[in-house]
Order: structure tokens, then C-alpha cells, then sequence
């Protein structure tokens, strides 16, 4: 991940412009609401593909769930954040 996508992830993060969970990545991409999906580097196969066909940006973050997790201030694994538009 380059240090520009790494910054935008977190000033998106502190504004709270993000949505986190593969879940509501997913639905709030097919609605058009994010434009960039930032995804931690060991997910499985099923969920690159499920994120490979989404028609936005899509981000690998160099640090596994649990340090994109704590980048969010978040008590629980993330795998997947996207951007808000």
C-alpha cells in the first residue's frame, strides 16, 4: 500500500467516512456509496473474489485484520473498509 493510500485511509478513518465489514462494504458499494474498498492482506480467496467484483477501487493494505483493526480503533478484526464518497 502506498503512503498516500495509507494516509487517505486514515483521515477517512478520524472523519469517520468509512464503512467497516465485508457486509456492508458490499452493500454500500452496489449503492454507489463508497469508492474505494481498503482490504487487509490475509483474507481468504472467496472474499478477493467477492471484492474483485465490485465496481470500485479496490486497496491491499500490508498488515493482516488485526493491525487494520487497530488502525480503526476498532476491539474486533477488520478485513475489509470502505470509503465513503
Amino acid at each position: 500500500m502506498e503512503e498516500k493510500a495509507k494516509e487517505r485511509l486514515t483521515e477517512k478513518i478520524k472523519k469517520n467516512e468509512v464503512v467497516i465489514g465485508l457486509n456492508e462494504t458490499v452493500k454500500a458499494a452496489k449503492a454507489g456509496k463508497i469508492d474505494t474498498v481498503v482490504y487487509a492482506n490475509n483474507l481468504t480467496d472467496e472474499i478477493i473474489r467477492k471484492l474483485s467484483a465490485l465496481p470500485v477501487d479496490k486497496v491491499e493494505y500490508e498488515k493482516d485484520s488485526e493491525a487494520l483493526s487497530i488502525l480503526c480503533g476498532k476491539s474486533f478484526k477488520v478485513a475489509v473498509v470502505g470509503f465513503k464518497k
